[in-house]
């Protein structure tokens, strides 16, 4: 019986599929919307997550997809648990991740709730409570910033449901996301209608430097150049939260 147990053991490891889960890298996609989420339909989807699937249809490298929070996303690629993600570029981080290729650059923006105008910097100290993703670095000037009541949050519909209640004064990310979720939760009439742009900030793919996968960060800077070049990154975010996101982001 142990002899029957051993090789059948054998041959399920042998099997084609299991091949296919080692060579596979794992990709984490932040777990926020419109990153990536669970649907109606209880299947994960998303930008992130459509990137990805882009991505690894055009290198023809196989990846196993998750969802996962953004602090244990950076966890993760620290410490190898995970072989790539979608990220913005950091500086200092290169010791950790090593850059394949950019999607896109993104405005990171300030945008106080109705009543608490934000013209210039100076304002933010009015602000009693500033919501921002855990882990997010936006400016060197504002991540140093002492003076600044920041308080980490897990995800961008957290930031506006607080804003709306005013138990946020300040939320500050990616202006595409943060206008996302400021339209999907009806919340327009809650913020202030002029935003503060703190920087710009490139989204990469990006490797863990642990990964075992790093000989294929030039496939993947390839397929990305050419799904770039051809618009399907823009095709994606539109599909997901409209045609303004260029007007937005400019």
């Amino acid at each position: 019986m142990r002899i029957q147990t051993a090789l059948l053991l054998t041959l399920i490891f042998l099997s084609p599929f299991y091949a296919w889960a080692g060579n596979a890298l794992t990709v984490n996609v932040i777990q926020s919307m419109p990153f990536g989420y669970v649907d109606a339909a209880d299947q994960p989807t998303g930008t992130h997550w459509d990137y990805v699937q882009a991505i690894s249809d055009r290198s023809g490298i196989k990846m196993v997809t998750t969802l996962t929070p953004r602090a244990r996303l950076i966890q993760n690629l620290s410490d190898g648990s995970c072989d790539a993600a979608i990220l913005f570029h950091a500086d200092g981080r290169e010791d950790l991740v090593a850059y394949a290729a950019p999607i896109r650059s993104i405005r990171m923006v300030a945008i106080n709730r109705k009543g608490l105008p934000l013209r210039h910097y100076d304002d933010l100290y009015a602000s009693q409570s500033i919501g921002l993703l855990q882990g997010t670095q936006i400016a060197t000037h504002f991540d140093t910033d002492l003076r600044l009541k920041k308080e980490p949050k897990t995800s961008y519909e957290q930031m506006v449901r607080m804003l709306k209640k005013r138990r946020l004064d300040t939320i500050v990310g990616n202006a595409i996301a943060l206008a996302h979720a400021i339209d999907l939760w009806d919340a327009a009439g809650d913020v202030e209608p002029q935003s503060l742009t703190l920087c710009t900030k490139e989204q990469w793919f990006q490797f863990s430097r642990k990964s075992p996968h790093l000989d294929k960060i030039d496939s993947i800077h390839e397929a990305m150049t050419a799904l770039k070049a051809e618009g399907v990154f823009d095709a994606i975010l539109t599909r997901y939260v409209g045609q303004g996101w260029q007007e937005i982001n400019r």
